[in-house]
């Protein structure tokens, strides 16, 4: 099990985690050394950037791995220019993986049109590999 903790600059929404989510949930922000000190980031096993700006997940993410040598960083970046950026060997700005919210939001909606009527799938990662989970009625004749 793993502690998560979440650094926000909106006191609203820290009150919202700390009432809605398993997590400890601190007002700060997330670009500050300080901040990041005081929410217990030297404990750190990772690090994710999440917030509504390219800018501050690139540097929150380069703070975490430059100053405080997180091993795992993950940032929220919308540019799509940055997208491939860290399938080199070197991290970008100490940034590990870079996740863009609409590939992911598409790459969903993809899947989705792609099953079709078929709810109850399950996918594999880097693979070809499809589980359907179809239902069939006791009262039909079935050879299986």
């Amino acid at each position: 099990k793993n502690d998560v903790v979440l650094l926000d600059r909106d006191p609203e929404s820290v009150s919202w985690a700390m009432s809605n989510v398993d997590c400890l949930a601190i007002e700060g922000d997330g670009t500050s050394i300080e901040d990041l000190r005081n929410a217990g980031i030297e404990q750190a096993d990772a690090f994710i950037a999440i917030t509504g700006s390219d800018r501050n997940n690139l540097i929150a993410c380069s703070i975490a791995a430059s100053e405080f040598s997180i091993p795992l960083t993950i940032a929220s970046i919308r540019n799509l220019s940055y997208s491939d950026e860290t399938n080199g060997h070197s991290p970008l700005m100490g940034i590990n993986h870079i996740v863009n919210p609409i590939q992911e939001v598409a790459n969903h909606i993809y899947r989705n049109i792609e099953r079709g009527i078929y709810s109850d799938i399950l996918t594999f990662e880097n693979s070809s590999l499809v589980l359907y989970n179809i239902y069939i009625e006791t009262h039909i004749s079935c050879p299986i």
